[in-house]
C-alpha cells in the first residue's frame, strides 16, 4: 500500500492506535522500508487516512458486536484446538468456530462459538500478540455446556 502525496487531515487516533502505530514504527527496518518504496524516510503509518479514521472510529477495549467466521478467525481457533481439548480433557471430532467477537487492545482478544456435537457449543477465548511482537496466540478461556443461542460474553478468569 502506497501513501499519497496528499495529506488528509485525521482525528487524532485514539490511545491504542498510537501504541500500535508506535510498534509498527519500531518494528519494520529500514530495509523493509526500503523494499516498501519508503526510502529515506521515517515511516509513521503504512495506513492511508480512510483506514486510520475507520480504525480510531473502533474503541479500544469494546468488544465488537457478534460476527459470522471466515477463514482467518477459523485458523486462529484451530491454532488453540489442542490446548482447549487438554483443558476439557474431551477430544472433539467436530471443531468449528461458527460466531466470533473481537477486541483491539494492546494486541487483540478473540472470543469464540465453537460447534462440537450435533447441539453442543462451547465458547473459547484466545489473545493474539500484535505482529510486532510475534502475533503468538494464547488460549485465555473455555466455557462447556453452551448452547447455539447463549450470547458470547467475555470469559473472565
Amino acid at each position: 500500500m502506497s501513501m499519497s502525496s496528499t495529506q488528509h487531515a485525521v482525528e487524532p487516533p485514539s490511545r491504542c492506535i498510537q501504541v500500535w502505530l508506535l510498534c509498527i514504527n519500531t518494528c519494520v527496518s529500514d530495509t523493509q522500508l526500503k523494499q516498501l518504496g519508503h526510502k529515506n524516510r521515517k515511516l509513521t503509518s503504512l495506513l492511508n487516512s480512510t483506514e486510520l479514521e475507520t480504525m480510531a472510529d473502533k474503541n479500544c477495549g469494546e468488544w465488537s458486536c457478534t460476527m459470522y467466521t471466515d477463514k482467518e478467525t477459523q485458523w486462529i481457533c484451530d491454532q488453540v484446538r489442542s490446548l482447549v481439548q487438554e483443558k476439557t480433557s474431551k477430544t472433539y471430532q467436530e471443531y468449528r468456530a461458527v460466531l466470533f467477537r473481537d477486541q483491539l487492545v494492546a494486541g487483540k482478544n478473540f472470543l469464540f462459538k465453537v460447534r462440537v456435537g450435533d447441539r453442543n457449543y462451547i465458547h473459547v477465548q484466545v489473545y493474539q500478540a500484535l505482529p510486532c511482537n510475534g502475533g503468538w496466540l494464547q488460549l485465555s478461556g473455555v466455557q462447556e455446556d453452551k448452547t447455539q443461542e447463549d450470547p458470547l460474553e467475555p470469559i473472565s478468569n
